[in-house]
């Protein structure tokens, strides 16, 4: 009965684990109201989930963004233009992904995509020549 009780624990914490950084994902919004704004360099690095993000993404050179829009036409429309801005303010387009669906019609949210950690060992590996 322990083993059995000690197993299940085991499982939980393991689970746990994995499913914790879904969890703590952090992810800013810009919604309509606010993108309704006449746009401007100003207006877009003033919006708060836009700030908070360049901010965080300014910390790495390999981390990118996600731009989680609502589907639709007009949820691309949106994204597209939001990832022009951000280009125009310093942040390179192929570090800028669109993601349909944010699960609402007047919503985008801006996540962090965290580059993979890379392997000494692997790295060096490729770097080899062929025999």
């Amino acid at each position: 009965m322990i083993r059995v009780m000690n197993k299940s624990l085991l499982l939980i914490i393991v689970l746990g684990c994995y499913s914790f950084p879904l969890l703590a994902e952090e992810r800013w919004s810009v919604s309509a109201t606010e993108w309704a704004q006449p746009r401007s360099g100003e207006m877009v690095t003033n919006l708060p989930g836009v700030r908070a993000i360049m901010a965080a993404v300014s910390r790495s050179d390999t981390d990118n963004i996600a731009i989680h829009h609502p589907g639709g036409d007009q949820g691309i429309w949106w994204a597209e233009e939001l990832r022009g801005w951000l280009t125009t303010l310093g942040m390179s387009s192929n570090r800028v992904e669109l993601v349909p669906g944010s699960g609402e019609t007047d919503m985008m949210y801006l996540t962090i995509i965290k580059s993979s950690i890379r392997s000494p060992i692997i790295d060096s590996a490729r770097e080899k020549p062929e025999e």
